[in-house]
């Protein structure tokens, strides 16, 4: 597990960005392996979403979202 927060001291001191992955590995038995991963973001001067409004040319800004991701492999390894 890593988990970060950070802070920009030259851009808008205070507004945090955090960082977490999360990585689960098992051994189902001696030929098959199983990986879970989940990793979360949230970047404050990031990318923005942008929204059109009312089908005009202008777009709106709504801010920083979060994102999130989520994996699932699985190994068959035979050893010989």
């Amino acid at each position: 597990m890593r988990f970060l927060i950070l802070s920009s001291y030259l851009n808008k001191f205070g507004n945090v960005d955090v960082d977490w992955q999360l990585n689960l590995n098992r051994v189902i038995n001696d030929f098959i392996k199983a990986n879970r991963a989940s990793h979360l973001r949230y970047d404050d001067d990031g990318a923005k979403i942008k929204k059109d409004t009312n089908n005009d040319v202008e777009l709106e800004t709504l801010g920083s979202k979060i994102q999130f991701k989520r994996l699932l492999g699985v190994v068959i390894a035979y050893e010989f």
